[in-house]
């Protein structure tokens, strides 16, 4: 059993969060733990796999980056350390290298590209009203990191009423420890908890006359 069992593929959208250069690269100025987890998680190729299967499938793929505007005021990001720390840094700036999405998992034409300046996907973006406009009530979540965004952007879509899943192979965190705390303990309280094989066959055993947008 996937957990995805009646879900509607036509109504359904894949969330790729926060796969960006400066935070999972090597040369990025995150550079440190997020890359090794990455490099030892198989994340992209997980993602990939979701990319590929939702694709095919007709289901609307968005990307989402996050993004430091340096001309925000100091009292913008106060609120939180991590944000106050991006800040203060330089990095994730629009425009840069650091702020691009990652080569591996890159939207190709016509997939929407939402912008953030907060944890949550939804936080002071027009997520929302675009899933909606375009019949979304069911979403399938991956990315950066676990415990933060990936679960930031959960609680508040599930507070928004959308049906919530998250991939757990399709996401890393900073440490294990966190990844596996949120995916066993946290999210399953929320969410259905899914991975990439369970995805693909979700999205296989559907007619291609059910996907049509």
């Amino acid at each position: 059993m996937s957990g995805l069992e009646g879900w509607d593929p036509a109504r359904t959208a894949f969330l790729v969060l926060d796969c960006q250069n400066d935070i999972c690269h090597e040369r990025g100025a995150f550079t440190g733990p997020i890359a090794g987890q990455i490099r030892g998680s198989g994340v992209f190729d997980a993602i990939g796999a979701c990319l590929a299967a939702t694709r095919a499938a007709g289901v609307l793929v968005v990307h989402v980056r996050h993004l430091v505007d340096p001309w925000l005021g100091a009292d913008a990001q106060e609120g939180s350390r991590v944000l106050r720390g991006m800040r203060r840094l330089g990095v994730l700036v629009p425009g840069t290298w650091g702020a691009q999405i990652v080569d591996e998992v890159a939207p190709v034409d016509g997939e929407p590209v939402v912008d953030k300046y907060r944890i949550s996907a939804f936080a002071g973006t027009d997520l929302d009203r675009m899933l909606r406009q375009s019949g979304v009530d069911s979403l399938v979540l991956s990315g950066v990191s676990t415990s933060f965004v990936v679960e930031g952007t959960a609680r508040d879509a599930v507070d928004r009423g959308f049906r919530t899943a998250v991939v757990a192979d399709g996401c890393v965190d900073l440490q294990e420890e966190s990844h596996r705390v949120a995916l066993r303990h946290v999210l399953p309280m929320l969410t259905t908890v899914t991975d990439t094989a369970a995805v693909a066959g979700w999205l296989g055993a559907v007619p291609a006359s059910a996907t049509t947008r």
